[in-house]
């Protein structure tokens, strides 16, 4: 029951993410996305949240946030982009659709690129998290 409840979880997630992706592409608005994203100040706050409920359901919805945590940077992680290991991925499907390899420099600037990306994306999440909670 562990797998399917946890492919639930995940075919959930996604379909959801799709949903909402597709209503900020249709109103031409970033809002939907990003009121359902959280970084750690968000994720801190949730489970204050849970926490606050006290008792056994809270045990078991700290439990299910716990796995949908787990499994969704599972999902992000081997996604195709640069600085994670699906982007690693990807350049190893290249360099054997190719016969040679990447040259190691371009590689590494794309990582870098992408780190900082998701780095500088991070901080945009904790900010709006921030004032989400403070503001």
């Amino acid at each position: 029951a562990g797998f399917l409840h946890s492919y639930n979880m995940l075919d959930y997630s996604i379909y959801t993410l799709k949903g909402m992706a597709g209503l900020s592409f249709k109103e031409k608005n970033i809002e939907p996305i990003s009121q359902s994203v959280a970084g750690p100040v968000g994720i801190y706050s949730i489970i204050k949240l849970i926490v606050g409920e006290g008792g056994k359901s809270a045990v078991l919805s700290l439990l299910d946030l716990t796995a949908l945590m787990s499994l969704s940077l599972a999902l992000v992680n081997i996604l195709p982009f640069p600085a994670l290991d699906g982007g690693r991925a990807l350049f190893v499907l290249v360099e054997k659709a190719r016969g040679k390899r990447v040259s190691s420099s371009f590689e590494n600037a794309v990582h870098k690129w992408g780190m900082i990306f998701l780095l500088g994306f991070i901080v945009l999440i904790t900010v709006k998290d921030v004032l989400r909670i403070f503001g």
